[in-house]
Protein backbone atom coordinates (compact mmCIF):
# COMPACT_ATOMS: atom_id res chain seq x y z
CA UNK A 1 0.00 0.00 0.00
CA UNK A 2 1.04 3.12 -0.76
CA UNK A 3 0.87 6.19 1.69
CA UNK A 4 0.83 9.34 0.55
CA UNK A 5 2.00 12.65 2.08
CA UNK A 6 2.68 13.21 6.16
CA UNK A 7 -0.76 13.87 6.45
CA UNK A 8 -2.70 10.45 4.40
CA UNK A 9 -4.97 9.02 6.94
CA UNK A 10 -5.72 11.92 8.90
CA UNK A 11 -9.76 12.03 7.83
CA UNK A 12 -10.11 8.20 7.90
CA UNK A 13 -8.78 8.18 11.16
CA UNK A 14 -10.99 10.95 12.54
CA UNK A 15 -14.07 8.96 12.61
CA UNK A 16 -12.93 7.25 15.69
CA UNK A 17 -12.34 10.20 17.47
CA UNK A 18 -15.55 11.97 16.66
CA UNK A 19 -17.75 8.90 17.45
CA UNK A 20 -15.87 8.90 20.82
CA UNK A 21 -16.17 13.08 21.71
CA UNK A 22 -19.84 12.92 20.33
CA UNK A 23 -20.49 10.30 23.39
CA UNK A 24 -18.23 11.90 25.93
CA UNK A 25 -20.22 15.22 24.83
CA UNK A 26 -23.56 13.62 25.34
CA UNK A 27 -22.49 12.18 28.73
CA UNK A 28 -21.40 15.26 29.77
CA UNK A 29 -25.02 16.94 28.28
CA UNK A 30 -26.69 14.32 30.71
CA UNK A 31 -24.62 16.48 33.78
CA UNK A 32 -26.23 19.26 32.58
CA UNK A 33 -29.23 19.00 35.17
CA UNK A 34 -28.54 19.99 38.64
CA UNK A 35 -28.90 17.06 41.21
CA UNK A 36 -32.77 17.61 42.27
CA UNK A 37 -33.41 19.70 39.44
CA UNK A 38 -34.04 23.10 41.90
CA UNK A 39 -34.23 26.27 40.01
CA UNK A 40 -31.01 27.87 41.09
CA UNK A 41 -28.78 30.31 39.48
CA UNK A 42 -25.64 29.03 38.04
CA UNK A 43 -22.97 29.61 39.52
CA UNK A 44 -20.17 32.66 37.90
CA UNK A 45 -18.07 30.93 35.77
CA UNK A 46 -14.85 29.79 36.25
CA UNK A 47 -11.86 31.44 33.94
CA UNK A 48 -9.42 29.37 31.87
CA UNK A 49 -5.48 29.33 31.83
CA UNK A 50 -3.84 29.52 28.49
CA UNK A 51 -2.11 27.43 26.83
CA UNK A 52 -3.61 24.41 28.94
CA UNK A 53 -1.97 22.26 31.40
CA UNK A 54 -1.87 18.76 32.46
CA UNK A 55 -2.92 17.07 29.25
CA UNK A 56 -2.13 13.95 27.56
CA UNK A 57 1.94 14.21 26.21
CA UNK A 58 1.86 14.44 22.35
CA UNK A 59 2.47 11.07 20.61
CA UNK A 60 5.28 11.16 18.17
CA UNK A 61 5.61 10.30 14.21
CA UNK A 62 3.22 11.65 11.58
CA UNK A 63 1.15 14.35 13.82
CA UNK A 64 -1.99 16.09 12.86
CA UNK A 65 -2.97 18.71 15.10
CA UNK A 66 -7.02 20.11 15.70
CA UNK A 67 -8.30 23.14 17.81
CA UNK A 68 -11.56 22.59 18.75
CA UNK A 69 -14.16 24.71 19.06
CA UNK A 70 -18.07 25.28 20.88
CA UNK A 71 -19.90 27.83 19.29
CA UNK A 72 -17.02 29.19 17.81
CA UNK A 73 -14.89 29.46 21.02
CA UNK A 74 -11.96 27.19 21.63
CA UNK A 75 -12.43 24.37 24.30
CA UNK A 76 -10.00 21.98 23.34
CA UNK A 77 -7.13 20.20 20.97
CA UNK A 78 -6.97 17.21 19.26
CA UNK A 79 -3.99 15.46 17.99
CA UNK A 80 -3.28 12.34 16.00
CA UNK A 81 -0.27 10.00 14.45
CA UNK A 82 -0.41 7.33 12.21
CA UNK A 83 3.00 5.43 11.96
CA UNK A 84 4.83 1.86 10.66
CA UNK A 85 5.35 -0.19 14.22
CA UNK A 86 9.54 0.00 14.71
CA UNK A 87 10.12 -3.44 13.68
CA UNK A 88 6.99 -4.76 12.71
CA UNK A 89 7.09 -3.72 8.42
CA UNK A 90 3.15 -5.09 8.65
CA UNK A 91 1.77 -3.42 11.59
CA UNK A 92 0.00 0.13 11.61
CA UNK A 93 0.25 2.05 15.12
CA UNK A 94 -2.95 4.45 15.16
CA UNK A 95 -2.11 7.17 18.43
CA UNK A 96 -4.45 10.46 19.30
CA UNK A 97 -5.00 12.54 22.28
CA UNK A 98 -7.19 14.83 23.46
CA UNK A 99 -7.96 17.57 25.61
CA UNK A 100 -11.63 19.42 26.43
CA UNK A 101 -11.63 22.22 28.73
CA UNK A 102 -14.94 24.28 29.57
CA UNK A 103 -18.04 24.43 32.55
CA UNK A 104 -20.56 22.62 33.19
CA UNK A 105 -23.26 24.73 35.25
CA UNK A 106 -20.45 27.11 36.33
CA UNK A 107 -18.00 23.76 37.18
CA UNK A 108 -14.51 23.75 35.52
CA UNK A 109 -14.37 20.33 33.85
CA UNK A 110 -11.32 19.20 32.03
CA UNK A 111 -11.24 15.80 30.67
CA UNK A 112 -9.32 13.95 28.42
CA UNK A 113 -8.73 10.63 26.12
CA UNK A 114 -6.14 8.60 25.07
CA UNK A 115 -6.57 6.05 22.14
CA UNK A 116 -3.79 3.32 20.28
CA UNK A 117 -5.22 1.04 17.43
CA UNK A 118 -2.20 -1.68 16.34
CA UNK A 119 -3.80 -2.54 12.96
CA UNK A 120 -2.30 -5.37 10.22
CA UNK A 121 -1.29 -3.60 6.65
CA UNK A 122 -4.75 -3.66 5.44
CA UNK A 123 -5.52 -1.25 8.79
CA UNK A 124 -7.93 -4.40 10.33
CA UNK A 125 -7.49 -3.64 13.81
CA UNK A 126 -5.56 -6.33 16.23
CA UNK A 127 -5.78 -4.19 19.10
CA UNK A 128 -7.47 -1.76 20.83
CA UNK A 129 -6.06 0.64 24.20
CA UNK A 130 -8.52 3.68 25.44
CA UNK A 131 -8.53 5.94 27.81
CA UNK A 132 -10.99 8.55 29.17
CA UNK A 133 -10.02 10.91 32.16
CA UNK A 134 -12.42 13.20 34.10
CA UNK A 135 -12.99 15.07 37.33
CA UNK A 136 -10.19 12.91 38.72
CA UNK A 137 -10.93 9.77 37.52
CA UNK A 138 -10.17 7.43 34.42
CA UNK A 139 -11.26 4.82 32.83
CA UNK A 140 -9.60 2.30 30.27
CA UNK A 141 -10.53 -0.24 28.05
CA UNK A 142 -8.17 -3.09 26.38
CA UNK A 143 -9.43 -5.25 23.43
CA UNK A 144 -7.63 -7.61 20.89
CA UNK A 145 -8.90 -9.16 17.91
CA UNK A 146 -8.71 -12.80 17.08
CA UNK A 147 -10.34 -13.49 13.84
CA UNK A 148 -14.00 -12.51 13.77
CA UNK A 149 -14.40 -12.54 17.87
CA UNK A 150 -13.38 -9.21 19.88
CA UNK A 151 -12.47 -9.79 23.68
CA UNK A 152 -12.12 -6.99 25.97
CA UNK A 153 -11.57 -5.78 29.18
CA UNK A 154 -12.28 -2.53 30.83
CA UNK A 155 -11.46 -1.51 34.53
CA UNK A 156 -11.98 1.83 36.26
CA UNK A 157 -12.68 3.08 40.09
CA UNK A 158 -12.15 1.21 42.88
CA UNK A 159 -11.42 -2.23 43.09
CA UNK A 160 -13.10 -3.85 40.51
CA UNK A 161 -15.75 -1.10 40.35
CA UNK A 162 -15.64 -0.29 36.63
CA UNK A 163 -14.31 -3.72 36.22
CA UNK A 164 -16.09 -5.57 33.16
CA UNK A 165 -14.81 -8.57 30.59
CA UNK A 166 -16.42 -9.96 27.33
CA UNK A 167 -16.47 -10.90 24.12
CA UNK A 168 -18.20 -10.00 20.67
CA UNK A 169 -18.48 -11.60 17.40
CA UNK A 170 -18.16 -9.57 14.22
CA UNK A 171 -20.70 -10.77 11.94
CA UNK A 172 -20.40 -12.57 8.58
CA UNK A 173 -19.41 -10.38 5.95
CA UNK A 174 -18.88 -7.19 7.99
CA UNK A 175 -15.72 -5.33 7.39
CA UNK A 176 -14.42 -4.40 10.81
CA UNK A 177 -11.82 -1.77 10.51
CA UNK A 178 -9.92 0.72 13.83
CA UNK A 179 -11.72 3.40 12.03
CA UNK A 180 -14.53 3.90 9.47
CA UNK A 181 -12.30 6.43 7.62
CA UNK A 182 -9.52 4.31 7.66
CA UNK A 183 -11.14 2.42 4.81
CA UNK A 184 -10.38 5.19 2.54
CA UNK A 185 -6.95 4.57 2.44
CA UNK A 186 -7.74 1.73 0.31
CA UNK A 187 -11.22 3.36 -1.13
CA UNK A 188 -10.72 6.10 -3.58
CA UNK A 189 -14.39 7.83 -3.34
CA UNK A 190 -16.52 10.61 -5.46
CA UNK A 191 -19.67 12.12 -5.04
CA UNK A 192 -22.51 9.88 -4.19
CA UNK A 193 -20.11 7.03 -3.62
CA UNK A 194 -21.17 5.22 0.05
CA UNK A 195 -19.21 2.50 1.89
CA UNK A 196 -20.37 0.59 5.15
CA UNK A 197 -18.40 -1.14 8.07
CA UNK A 198 -17.87 -1.89 11.96
CA UNK A 199 -16.02 -0.33 14.55
CA UNK A 200 -15.51 -1.30 17.93
CA UNK A 201 -16.71 1.22 20.66
CA UNK A 202 -14.50 1.14 23.68
CA UNK A 203 -17.38 3.19 25.34
CA UNK A 204 -20.65 1.28 25.38
CA UNK A 205 -18.32 -2.12 24.54
CA UNK A 206 -20.27 -2.89 21.30
CA UNK A 207 -20.24 -2.56 17.36
CA UNK A 208 -21.04 0.45 15.61
CA UNK A 209 -22.21 0.19 11.84
CA UNK A 210 -21.20 3.00 10.11
CA UNK A 211 -22.26 4.71 6.77
CA UNK A 212 -19.68 6.66 5.15
CA UNK A 213 -20.78 8.66 1.62
CA UNK A 214 -19.08 11.40 -0.40
CA UNK A 215 -21.69 14.05 -0.41
CA UNK A 216 -20.50 16.63 -3.17
CA UNK A 217 -17.50 19.28 -3.84
CA UNK A 218 -17.69 22.98 -2.85
CA UNK A 219 -15.89 25.97 -2.26
CA UNK A 220 -14.69 26.08 1.76
CA UNK A 221 -13.56 29.41 3.15
CA UNK A 222 -11.49 29.16 5.40
CA UNK A 223 -9.30 31.82 8.02
CA UNK A 224 -6.47 33.24 5.00
CA UNK A 225 -7.60 30.25 2.57
CA UNK A 226 -9.95 29.52 0.00
CA UNK A 227 -10.18 25.69 -0.90
CA UNK A 228 -12.29 25.45 -4.39
CA UNK A 229 -13.07 21.67 -4.69
CA UNK A 230 -13.20 20.43 -1.52
CA UNK A 231 -15.11 16.86 -1.00
CA UNK A 232 -17.57 17.14 1.65
CA UNK A 233 -18.05 13.84 3.43
CA UNK A 234 -20.26 12.41 5.94
CA UNK A 235 -19.72 9.88 8.19
CA UNK A 236 -23.40 8.55 9.66
CA UNK A 237 -23.65 6.17 12.75
CA UNK A 238 -26.45 5.35 15.18
CA UNK A 239 -25.25 8.09 17.15
CA UNK A 240 -25.35 11.26 15.02
CA UNK A 241 -23.97 12.69 11.87
CA UNK A 242 -20.59 14.27 11.16
CA UNK A 243 -19.36 16.33 8.11
CA UNK A 244 -16.29 16.75 7.13
CA UNK A 245 -14.58 18.88 4.09
CA UNK A 246 -10.98 17.42 2.57
CA UNK A 247 -8.58 19.36 0.33
CA UNK A 248 -7.21 18.19 -2.77
CA UNK A 249 -4.92 16.22 -0.92
CA UNK A 250 -7.45 14.49 1.03
CA UNK A 251 -6.42 16.55 4.13
CA UNK A 252 -9.21 17.06 6.48
CA UNK A 253 -9.93 21.00 7.43
CA UNK A 254 -12.81 21.30 8.54
CA UNK A 255 -15.27 18.88 10.96
CA UNK A 256 -18.93 20.13 12.36
CA UNK A 257 -20.94 18.03 14.75
CA UNK A 258 -24.11 19.49 15.94
CA UNK A 259 -25.24 19.22 19.67
CA UNK A 260 -28.25 20.08 20.95
CA UNK A 261 -28.41 23.66 19.98
CA UNK A 262 -24.94 24.01 20.05
CA UNK A 263 -22.37 23.01 17.15
CA UNK A 264 -18.94 21.41 17.29
CA UNK A 265 -16.28 21.97 14.90
CA UNK A 266 -12.65 21.58 14.68
CA UNK A 267 -9.52 23.12 11.84
CA UNK A 268 -6.40 21.59 10.90
CA UNK A 269 -3.99 24.26 12.96
CA UNK A 270 -0.22 24.33 13.84
CA UNK A 271 0.68 22.24 16.66
CA UNK A 272 1.33 25.50 18.63
CA UNK A 273 -2.31 26.72 17.66
CA UNK A 274 -3.93 23.95 18.88
CA UNK A 275 -2.49 23.80 21.87
CA UNK A 276 -3.14 26.85 23.09
CA UNK A 277 -6.57 27.38 25.01
CA UNK A 278 -8.23 31.62 25.42
CA UNK A 279 -7.70 32.94 28.03
CA UNK A 280 -10.31 34.20 29.77
CA UNK A 281 -14.56 32.82 30.70
CA UNK A 282 -15.29 29.38 29.20
CA UNK A 283 -17.96 28.30 27.29
CA UNK A 284 -20.48 26.67 29.80
CA UNK A 285 -21.75 23.25 28.01
CA UNK A 286 -25.42 23.81 29.57
CA UNK A 287 -25.86 27.05 28.29
CA UNK A 288 -23.92 26.30 25.02
CA UNK A 289 -26.54 23.52 24.30
CA UNK A 290 -30.16 24.80 26.28
CA UNK A 291 -32.85 23.87 24.26
CA UNK A 292 -35.52 26.82 24.81
CA UNK A 293 -38.89 26.53 23.85
CA UNK A 294 -41.13 29.20 22.41
CA UNK A 295 -42.17 30.20 25.62
CA UNK A 296 -41.39 29.65 29.55
CA UNK A 297 -42.84 27.16 32.09
CA UNK A 298 -43.48 29.09 34.91
CA UNK A 299 -43.17 26.51 37.58
CA UNK A 300 -42.07 23.51 36.12
CA UNK A 301 -41.52 20.98 39.50
CA UNK A 302 -45.11 21.12 39.84
CA UNK A 303 -45.93 20.51 36.30
CA UNK A 304 -48.79 17.47 36.38
CA UNK A 305 -49.55 17.22 32.49
CA UNK A 306 -47.06 18.80 29.82
CA UNK A 307 -48.28 19.24 25.78
CA UNK A 308 -45.68 19.86 24.03
CA UNK A 309 -44.85 20.64 20.02
CA UNK A 310 -41.75 19.08 19.15
CA UNK A 311 -39.53 18.85 15.72
CA UNK A 312 -36.87 17.03 15.13
CA UNK A 313 -37.65 13.76 16.77
CA UNK A 314 -37.48 12.42 13.17
CA UNK A 315 -34.15 11.49 13.55
CA UNK A 316 -34.40 8.94 15.86
CA UNK A 317 -35.29 5.42 15.22
CA UNK A 318 -38.50 5.67 17.54
CA UNK A 319 -39.44 7.93 20.62
CA UNK A 320 -40.40 6.24 23.55
CA UNK A 321 -44.17 6.33 23.14
CA UNK A 322 -46.13 4.70 26.49
CA UNK A 323 -47.28 5.25 30.12
CA UNK A 324 -46.23 8.79 31.29
CA UNK A 325 -45.40 9.76 27.26
CA UNK A 326 -48.09 9.59 24.45
CA UNK A 327 -46.00 10.78 21.13
CA UNK A 328 -48.72 11.97 18.15
CA UNK A 329 -48.16 11.20 14.58
CA UNK A 330 -45.99 14.17 12.63
CA UNK A 331 -47.57 16.99 10.31
CA UNK A 332 -45.23 18.92 8.75
CA UNK A 333 -42.15 18.01 10.56
CA UNK A 334 -43.52 18.88 14.11
CA UNK A 335 -45.34 15.78 16.59
CA UNK A 336 -47.20 16.66 19.74
CA UNK A 337 -45.64 15.75 22.66
CA UNK A 338 -48.28 14.49 26.09
CA UNK A 339 -46.42 13.70 29.29
CA UNK A 340 -48.05 13.21 32.65
CA UNK A 341 -46.78 12.72 35.69
CA UNK A 342 -48.55 9.35 36.90
CA UNK A 343 -49.04 6.90 34.23
CA UNK A 344 -52.13 4.91 33.83
CA UNK A 345 -52.30 1.64 34.34
CA UNK A 346 -50.83 -0.46 30.97
CA UNK A 347 -53.18 -1.97 28.66
CA UNK A 348 -52.12 -5.27 29.75
CA UNK A 349 -49.56 -7.09 32.03
CA UNK A 350 -45.99 -7.66 30.77
CA UNK A 351 -44.74 -11.25 30.83
CA UNK A 352 -41.67 -12.60 33.11
CA UNK A 353 -39.90 -13.27 29.95
CA UNK A 354 -40.54 -9.43 28.46
CA UNK A 355 -39.42 -8.52 31.87
CA UNK A 356 -36.17 -10.47 32.07
CA UNK A 357 -33.88 -8.14 30.32
CA UNK A 358 -34.91 -5.15 32.61
CA UNK A 359 -33.62 -7.65 36.06
CA UNK A 360 -30.53 -8.93 33.89
CA UNK A 361 -26.94 -7.57 35.27
CA UNK A 362 -24.99 -5.65 32.41
CA UNK A 363 -21.31 -4.06 32.68
CA UNK A 364 -22.34 -0.68 33.68
CA UNK A 365 -25.61 -2.03 35.61
CA UNK A 366 -24.09 -4.65 38.18
CA UNK A 367 -27.13 -5.92 39.97
CA UNK A 368 -25.53 -9.11 40.88
CA UNK A 369 -22.68 -7.58 43.16
CA UNK A 370 -23.03 -8.43 46.80
CA UNK A 371 -22.30 -4.87 47.55
CA UNK A 372 -25.12 -3.83 45.28
CA UNK A 373 -27.61 -6.76 46.61
CA UNK A 374 -26.79 -5.66 50.49
CA UNK A 375 -27.30 -2.11 49.25
CA UNK A 376 -31.08 -2.70 47.88
CA UNK A 377 -31.48 -4.66 51.60
CA UNK A 378 -30.47 -1.77 53.29
CA UNK A 379 -32.46 0.95 50.98
CA UNK A 380 -36.11 -0.78 51.70
CA UNK A 381 -35.38 -1.24 55.44
CA UNK A 382 -37.85 -4.48 55.49
CA UNK A 383 -40.49 -3.15 53.29
CA UNK A 384 -41.36 -6.25 51.44
CA UNK A 385 -44.61 -6.25 49.52
CA UNK A 386 -45.50 -3.10 47.44
CA UNK A 387 -43.40 -2.74 44.75
CA UNK A 388 -43.70 0.64 44.15
CA UNK A 389 -43.19 1.86 47.94
CA UNK A 390 -39.99 -0.40 47.78
CA UNK A 391 -39.17 1.99 44.39
CA UNK A 392 -39.65 4.92 46.28
CA UNK A 393 -37.52 3.93 48.91
CA UNK A 394 -34.52 3.23 46.60
CA UNK A 395 -35.04 6.35 44.95
CA UNK A 396 -34.72 8.60 48.25
CA UNK A 397 -32.02 6.40 49.26
CA UNK A 398 -29.87 7.01 46.04
CA UNK A 399 -31.12 10.91 46.12
CA UNK A 400 -29.50 11.43 49.37
CA UNK A 401 -26.48 9.47 49.09
CA UNK A 402 -25.06 10.54 45.39
CA UNK A 403 -23.55 14.01 45.89
CA UNK A 404 -24.12 16.22 43.07
CA UNK A 405 -20.48 16.93 41.23
CA UNK A 406 -20.94 17.91 37.36
CA UNK A 407 -17.26 17.68 36.18
CA UNK A 408 -17.27 13.75 36.52
CA UNK A 409 -17.51 13.68 32.61
CA UNK A 410 -17.30 10.31 31.78
CA UNK A 411 -20.05 7.26 32.07
CA UNK A 412 -19.76 5.31 35.48
CA UNK A 413 -20.86 1.66 36.38
CA UNK A 414 -23.56 1.59 38.91
CA UNK A 415 -20.71 0.10 41.04
CA UNK A 416 -18.40 3.13 40.84
CA UNK A 417 -21.34 5.50 41.45
CA UNK A 418 -21.66 3.04 44.80
CA UNK A 419 -17.88 3.56 45.92
CA UNK A 420 -17.62 6.91 44.50
CA UNK A 421 -21.03 8.55 44.94
CA UNK A 422 -20.07 11.92 43.58
CA UNK A 423 -22.07 12.67 40.01
CA UNK A 424 -24.90 14.19 38.21
CA UNK A 425 -28.27 12.58 36.64
CA UNK A 426 -26.43 10.03 34.91
CA UNK A 427 -24.98 8.43 37.67
CA UNK A 428 -27.89 8.21 39.97
CA UNK A 429 -29.94 7.11 37.23
CA UNK A 430 -27.25 4.00 36.65
CA UNK A 431 -27.14 3.20 40.62
CA UNK A 432 -30.77 3.49 41.04
CA UNK A 433 -31.44 0.74 38.36
CA UNK A 434 -28.57 -1.57 39.63
CA UNK A 435 -30.05 -0.97 43.04
CA UNK A 436 -34.08 -1.96 42.04
CA UNK A 437 -32.73 -5.31 40.08
CA UNK A 438 -30.89 -6.35 42.64
CA UNK A 439 -34.29 -5.40 44.74
CA UNK A 440 -36.20 -7.87 42.22
CA UNK A 441 -37.57 -4.63 40.80
CA UNK A 442 -37.35 -4.69 36.46
CA UNK A 443 -36.34 -1.07 36.14
CA UNK A 444 -35.09 0.67 32.50
CA UNK A 445 -32.47 3.34 32.14
CA UNK A 446 -34.48 6.65 30.42
CA UNK A 447 -33.02 9.66 28.68
CA UNK A 448 -34.31 12.48 27.43
CA UNK A 449 -34.54 16.42 28.61
CA UNK A 450 -35.45 18.53 31.77
CA UNK A 451 -37.14 21.81 31.45
CA UNK A 452 -34.49 24.03 34.34
CA UNK A 453 -33.58 27.60 34.37
CA UNK A 454 -35.86 28.48 31.06
CA UNK A 455 -34.42 25.79 29.14
CA UNK A 456 -34.59 21.75 28.15
CA UNK A 457 -31.29 20.41 29.32
CA UNK A 458 -30.10 17.00 28.99
CA UNK A 459 -31.29 14.74 32.31
CA UNK A 460 -31.62 10.67 33.28
CA UNK A 461 -33.91 8.87 34.97
CA UNK A 462 -35.42 5.51 35.55
CA UNK A 463 -38.95 3.81 35.08
CA UNK A 464 -39.83 0.57 37.28
CA UNK A 465 -42.58 -1.58 36.36
CA UNK A 466 -44.43 -1.60 39.54
CA UNK A 467 -46.74 -4.45 38.54
CA UNK A 468 -49.57 -2.58 36.21
CA UNK A 469 -47.37 0.22 34.70
CA UNK A 470 -43.76 1.68 34.17
CA UNK A 471 -43.61 4.26 37.02
CA UNK A 472 -40.96 7.08 36.66
CA UNK A 473 -38.33 7.48 39.27
CA UNK A 474 -36.02 10.34 39.55
CA UNK A 475 -33.43 9.56 41.85
CA UNK A 476 -31.95 13.49 41.84
CA UNK A 477 -35.37 14.30 43.33
CA UNK A 478 -37.14 13.13 46.47
CA UNK A 479 -40.65 13.84 44.82
CA UNK A 480 -42.03 10.46 43.34
CA UNK A 481 -43.60 10.57 40.65
CA UNK A 482 -41.33 13.18 39.49
CA UNK A 483 -43.06 16.56 37.25
CA UNK A 484 -44.17 16.12 33.64
CA UNK A 485 -41.81 19.14 32.54
CA UNK A 486 -39.53 16.56 30.70
CA UNK A 487 -39.06 14.88 27.60
CA UNK A 488 -38.27 10.99 27.02
CA UNK A 489 -36.21 10.51 24.10
CA UNK A 490 -34.40 7.09 24.81
CA UNK A 491 -35.09 3.54 27.05
CA UNK A 492 -33.36 0.88 27.07
CA UNK A 493 -32.52 -2.31 29.21
CA UNK A 494 -29.02 -0.80 29.97
CA UNK A 495 -27.01 2.39 30.69
CA UNK A 496 -25.59 2.97 27.28
CA UNK A 497 -29.50 3.55 25.98
CA UNK A 498 -28.65 7.00 26.69
CA UNK A 499 -26.79 7.19 23.72
CA UNK A 500 -29.78 6.10 21.55
CA UNK A 501 -31.53 10.03 21.75
CA UNK A 502 -27.79 11.71 20.15
CA UNK A 503 -29.19 11.96 16.63
CA UNK A 504 -31.95 14.13 17.48
CA UNK A 505 -29.79 16.58 19.92
CA UNK A 506 -28.63 18.76 17.18
CA UNK A 507 -32.33 19.22 15.70
CA UNK A 508 -34.79 19.86 18.31
CA UNK A 509 -37.00 22.57 18.56
CA UNK A 510 -39.86 22.98 21.12
CA UNK A 511 -43.37 24.57 21.40
CA UNK A 512 -44.95 24.76 24.52
CA UNK A 513 -49.17 24.43 24.52
CA UNK A 514 -50.46 23.38 27.21
CA UNK A 515 -49.25 23.11 31.25
CA UNK A 516 -50.86 21.92 34.00
CA UNK A 517 -49.71 22.16 37.56
CA UNK A 518 -50.39 20.68 41.13
CA UNK A 519 -52.78 23.43 42.98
Amino acid sequence: MTIRGAHVGDERRRGHWLRVWMMAVASLLLGACQMGASEVAVPAPATATAPATGAPEPTEGHESWYGVYLQGQKIGYLQESLRRVPDEPDRWEYTSSDLVDLNLLGQPLRQSTLTRVVSDDSFRPLSFDFELSSGGRSTTVRATVEGATIEYRRSGGEGDGGAATGALIVPEGAELTADARLVLLREKVGPGDELTFTTFNPVTLGLDTNELRCERRETLALPGETITDAAVVTIKTKYGTMTSWLDADGRPRKTEVAMMQAKLSYLDEPRDQALALEGGQRIDLATATAIRPDRPIADPRKVTRLVVEVAGLDALESVPSDGAQTVGAARDGWQKVTVVAEPPAAPKALTAAELAPYLAATPYIQSEHPDLIAGAKGAVTGETGDAKERAIRIQRYVQQRVRWQSNVGMFRSALEVWRDPNGVCRDAAALYTALARADGLPTRVCGGLIYLNGAFLGHAWAETWIGDRWWPVDATMVTSPPDAARLKLAQGDDYTALFDMLPALGNLRVKVLEEEVVP
